[in-house]
Protein backbone atom coordinates (compact mmCIF):
# COMPACT_ATOMS: atom_id res chain seq x y z
CA UNK A 1 0.00 0.00 0.00
CA UNK A 2 1.75 3.03 -1.46
CA UNK A 3 -0.44 6.18 0.26
CA UNK A 4 -2.84 4.35 2.90
CA UNK A 5 -2.08 5.23 6.39
CA UNK A 6 -3.15 3.02 9.64
CA UNK A 7 -6.05 4.32 11.40
CA UNK A 8 -7.96 4.30 14.28
CA UNK A 9 -10.85 6.44 16.24
CA UNK A 10 -8.91 7.13 19.01
CA UNK A 11 -5.38 6.61 20.93
CA UNK A 12 -6.73 5.16 23.66
CA UNK A 13 -6.20 1.02 22.37
CA UNK A 14 -9.52 0.24 24.55
CA UNK A 15 -10.43 -3.67 23.96
CA UNK A 16 -13.21 -5.26 22.69
CA UNK A 17 -13.91 -1.97 20.67
CA UNK A 18 -15.60 -1.56 17.04
CA UNK A 19 -15.49 1.08 14.58
CA UNK A 20 -16.84 2.39 11.62
CA UNK A 21 -14.63 3.40 8.79
CA UNK A 22 -16.81 5.66 5.24
CA UNK A 23 -15.15 6.35 2.17
CA UNK A 24 -15.81 6.99 -1.55
CA UNK A 25 -14.41 6.47 -4.88
CA UNK A 26 -15.36 7.24 -7.98
CA UNK A 27 -15.29 4.06 -10.55
CA UNK A 28 -15.25 4.24 -14.60
CA UNK A 29 -14.39 1.23 -15.61
CA UNK A 30 -12.06 -1.79 -15.07
CA UNK A 31 -11.23 -4.84 -12.60
CA UNK A 32 -11.10 -3.00 -8.96
CA UNK A 33 -9.18 -4.34 -5.89
CA UNK A 34 -8.73 -3.30 -2.31
CA UNK A 35 -6.43 -4.19 0.13
CA UNK A 36 -6.68 -3.82 3.94
CA UNK A 37 -5.72 -4.97 7.09
CA UNK A 38 -6.95 -4.67 10.76
CA UNK A 39 -5.54 -5.03 13.74
CA UNK A 40 -8.48 -7.24 14.94
CA UNK A 41 -11.41 -8.51 12.78
CA UNK A 42 -13.04 -6.67 9.83
CA UNK A 43 -16.43 -7.09 7.68
CA UNK A 44 -16.45 -5.01 4.39
CA UNK A 45 -19.56 -3.23 2.67
CA UNK A 46 -19.30 -1.78 -1.29
CA UNK A 47 -22.54 -0.26 -1.84
CA UNK A 48 -24.13 -1.66 0.89
CA UNK A 49 -23.54 -4.85 0.12
CA UNK A 50 -21.10 -7.49 2.05
CA UNK A 51 -18.29 -8.14 0.44
CA UNK A 52 -15.83 -10.01 3.19
CA UNK A 53 -15.55 -10.73 6.68
CA UNK A 54 -12.52 -12.00 8.89
CA UNK A 55 -9.01 -11.90 8.50
CA UNK A 56 -5.95 -14.30 9.33
CA UNK A 57 -4.09 -13.89 12.51
CA UNK A 58 -0.94 -11.89 12.24
CA UNK A 59 2.06 -10.75 13.92
CA UNK A 60 2.26 -7.24 15.05
CA UNK A 61 6.10 -7.50 13.21
CA UNK A 62 4.85 -9.15 10.15
CA UNK A 63 1.23 -7.77 9.57
CA UNK A 64 -0.35 -9.37 6.66
CA UNK A 65 -3.16 -7.89 4.37
CA UNK A 66 -5.95 -9.51 2.75
CA UNK A 67 -6.38 -8.61 -1.15
CA UNK A 68 -9.95 -8.12 -2.43
CA UNK A 69 -11.21 -8.16 -5.63
CA UNK A 70 -14.54 -5.87 -5.63
CA UNK A 71 -15.20 -5.15 -9.25
CA UNK A 72 -18.92 -6.81 -9.13
CA UNK A 73 -20.16 -4.72 -6.45
CA UNK A 74 -19.15 -1.71 -7.47
CA UNK A 75 -20.64 0.89 -10.61
CA UNK A 76 -19.86 3.72 -12.56
CA UNK A 77 -19.74 6.77 -10.78
CA UNK A 78 -19.73 7.32 -7.14
CA UNK A 79 -19.51 4.27 -4.72
CA UNK A 80 -18.88 3.67 -1.13
CA UNK A 81 -16.91 1.54 1.20
CA UNK A 82 -17.81 0.91 5.13
CA UNK A 83 -15.35 -0.86 7.27
CA UNK A 84 -16.67 -2.12 10.49
CA UNK A 85 -13.40 -3.33 12.09
CA UNK A 86 -12.88 -4.91 15.40
CA UNK A 87 -10.59 -4.40 18.34
CA UNK A 88 -10.09 -6.94 20.59
CA UNK A 89 -7.69 -5.88 22.60
CA UNK A 90 -6.73 -8.77 24.80
CA UNK A 91 -4.47 -11.53 24.51
CA UNK A 92 -6.41 -14.86 23.43
CA UNK A 93 -5.25 -18.40 22.06
CA UNK A 94 -5.39 -17.18 18.66
CA UNK A 95 -3.32 -14.01 18.82
CA UNK A 96 -1.95 -11.55 20.90
CA UNK A 97 -2.94 -7.76 21.32
CA UNK A 98 -0.29 -4.76 19.76
CA UNK A 99 -2.79 -2.16 19.31
CA UNK A 100 -5.81 -1.45 17.64
CA UNK A 101 -5.50 0.19 13.51
CA UNK A 102 -6.88 -0.31 10.41
CA UNK A 103 -5.12 -0.37 6.77
CA UNK A 104 -6.73 0.32 3.32
CA UNK A 105 -6.11 1.62 -0.24
CA UNK A 106 -8.91 0.71 -3.34
CA UNK A 107 -7.35 0.86 -6.22
CA UNK A 108 -7.64 -0.32 -10.43
CA UNK A 109 -5.17 -1.23 -12.69
CA UNK A 110 -4.15 2.31 -13.33
CA UNK A 111 -4.63 4.03 -9.99
CA UNK A 112 -5.46 4.38 -6.32
CA UNK A 113 -8.92 5.21 -6.16
CA UNK A 114 -9.08 5.61 -1.94
CA UNK A 115 -7.45 4.86 0.91
CA UNK A 116 -7.23 5.27 4.17
CA UNK A 117 -5.91 8.49 5.89
CA UNK A 118 -5.70 10.03 9.24
CA UNK A 119 -8.05 13.21 9.95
Amino acid sequence: MKNAKWIWLNQKNLSDEFVAFYDEFDYENGKVFIDLSVAGDYTLYVNEKLVAFDQYQDYAHFKVYDKIEITEFVTVGKNKIKLVAWHIGVDAFNGYSFGAGAIYEVYDENSVLCFSKAG
